[in-house]
């Protein structure tokens, strides 16, 4: 299963399955801080989350039936928790490598696919079929570009 990543040059994140909008981000800055709202494919508000000058990213509020937390990050690893039981953690190396780990199993691996005048495409390549899985880690993936490529 792939999901793609798509980075708009009005500064949203589009991530499609199967040609299908999975879920979106727009993208803010503002007095030294970015604030990002992601939305489902229905344009309901999922999440809203926020940067500040150090780049650390918190949660604000979501409307998700499991919730996400977020933990600090380590160097290139975000870490997340689902509903205060699931593990995801997130190896990113500026966007050329990058990998995602649901409770320490190896789920997807990340792929810089082109960048082409403001747009850059990836690929989340996931050796699951579990919609869930898929859905959640897709959906942490996104909060991890809050910073990235923001025109």
């Amino acid at each position: 299963m792939i999901v793609y990543v798509q980075f708009e040059t009005d500064n949203s994140i589009y991530f499609y399955k199967e040609k299908e909008v999975l879920f979106y981000m727009k993208r803010v800055a503002s007095f030294g801080k970015i604030i990002g709202e992601i939305y489902s494919k229905e344009d309901k508000r999922l999440i809203r989350i926020d940067t500040s000058q150090s780049k650390k990213i918190s949660i604000l509020d979501q409307e998700l039936p499991f919730q996400i937390e977020k933990r600090d990050n380590f160097l290139l690893k975000d870490v997340f928790i689902i509903n205060n039981k699931e593990t995801i953690d997130i190896f990113n190396f500026l966007l050329v490598f990058g990998k995602i780990y649901w409770n320490d199993k190896l789920i997807s691996t990340v792929k810089y696919k082109s960048f082409f005048k403001y747009k850059i495409n990836l690929e989340l390549n996931y050796n699951t079929t579990q919609e869930f899985i898929i859905y959640y880690s897709s959906l942490t993936y996104c909060i991890t570009l809050l910073n990235v490529n923001l025109y």
